[in-house]
């Protein structure tokens, strides 16, 4: 008589597949996740840099720029005006008498933006330079606005460690899930190949169990 498949083996295949398909589905949008994150954190420090930069550049135009720049939480920025040479003449005092925090040089009213390592306020961190440039008093100037990339990185950083523990654990509950709901949907095929098992030549009027589903 052929032999039956095992019920476990169809439950294990089936429990393999779904944790498989939600596992490859869970890591594909927690790398989309952080990706999106990332950008936004980014592009919210490049607006706050971008105003600031705007902000100094009015300050020169109605003659009012101070030396040293103000700039509120030193520790997480800096601010510098460059001549159209390219020489400092105001900065934060957390950079000053520093050389240029960038090689930015963007035309009249234009914004450009770099990300950059090595600066002196820290020279491990990321920083997000956003550069403007203007005409004041007849001379081009160029006021670049560092933001510290440190918050954001922090957030990523806390983002993945969630998403390294709570992936694998998603992906296990799914597994367990899925095999007691498949243990469960075959129990009744497994009372067919039990009984199956059973029936010998010797002992033909016994039948197998069919459940009222009809569907084994």
């Amino acid at each position: 008589m052929m032999r039956l498949p095992k019920a476990g083996s169809v439950r294990t295949r089936t429990t393999l597949v779904a944790a498989g398909v939600v596992g490859l589905a869970l890591m594909v949008s927690g790398l989309g996740l952080t990706g999106l994150v990332r950008h936004r954190l980014i592009d919210a420090e490049r607006v706050a840099a971008r105003v600031r930069a705007d902000d100094v550049v009015a300050l020169a135009q109605t003659g009012t720029l101070p030396n040293p720049l103000s700039y509120p939480g030193e520790e997480s920025g800096a601010t510098q005006v460059l001549d159209a040479k390219g020489k400092v003449i105001a900065a934060t005092e957390n950079i000053e008498d520093d050389s240029p925090l960038s090689t930015l040089r963007p035309d009249v009213g234009d914004h450009e933006s770099v990300i950059m390592t090595g600066l002196p306020m820290e020279e491990d961190d990321q920083y997000l330079i956003v550069a403007t440039t203007a005409v004041v008093g007849g001379k081009r100037v160029t006021v670049q606005a560092a933001a510290s990339l440190e918050s954001a990185d922090d957030t990523l950083a806390t983002l993945t460690r969630t998403l390294l523990w709570g992936v694998p654990a998603l992906i296990l509950l799914v597994a367990a899930t899925t095999r007691l709901l498949v243990g469960l949907a075959l129990r009744p095929v497994g009372a067919i190949t039990d009984e199956v098992a059973d029936i010998t030549q010797a002992d033909l009027h016994r039948r197998v169990p069919q459940p009222a589903s009809t569907d084994e």
